[in-house]
């Protein structure tokens, strides 16, 4: 559970740091395959090499934000049970502007 919120949360292949992925270890089979099935597949150009599994309960998201350097140059988002939305801006004043006008 996220202190922060009341959605689980699941991470696997490392710690990611400022200074890069930290304690990396090896995905569990199911990512692994997954991973394997979306690079084979030319979905992504990359094997995963850290896995975050959010559950966002019906009509909960998460607030705008930026991943960093880290997450660059690739970053694979699957839906597992339902469809999402992803909203990208440039940048906060963008996005505030959109909200604002939306």
């Amino acid at each position: 559970m996220l202190p922060h919120s009341n959605r689980r949360l699941q991470k696997h292949g490392g710690d990611v740091t400022i200074a890069g992925l930290k304690n990396q270890v090896e995905l569990p089979d199911f990512l692994r395959i997954i991973s394997e099935k979306l690079h084979i597949s030319n979905i992504s150009p990359f094997l995963a090499n850290h896995v975050l599994l959010n559950e966002y309960p019906r009509g909960i998201g998460i607030m705008p934000h930026t991943d960093g350097p880290l997450y660059y140059p690739w970053v694979n988002s699957v839906s597992l049970g339902s469809s999402c939305v992803f909203e990208f801006y440039e940048n906060m004043a963008d996005y505030r502007d959109h909200k604002i006008a939306g």
